[in-house]
């Protein structure tokens, strides 16, 4: 089950379930979160109203698994995500 057929799933039954069970990236804090993130980005969602509605770090958490290189680039630079620019300074050198 993808996140999309996940909040289907919640609409047609009227229910929550564990999103958790989606989530399908690599290890991230909070799995729940990165499954709705996911969703969000699935969906359109522009990644600052993303960041707005989410806490920065677990968001980032998640983008590392989500968005393409450039992207999250893009975004830690941007909106001064001074951990995932660390990590991304490892990368080069």
């Amino acid at each position: 089950m993808n996140p999309q057929e996940l909040h289907n799933t919640e609409i047609a039954f009227e229910c929550t379930f564990d999103w958790g069970r989606v989530w399908h990236g690599g290890k991230v804090k909070d799995i729940k979160t990165a499954a709705r993130i996911h969703y969000d980005v699935q969906i359109g969602l522009d990644i600052s109203m993303i960041l707005q509605k989410y806490d920065r770090d677990l968001a980032f958490s998640a983008f590392w698994y989500i968005l393409p290189g450039n992207e999250l680039t893009e975004a830690a630079f941007k909106y001064s995500h001074y951990k995932t620019i660390r990590k991304l300074t490892h990368l080069v050198y």
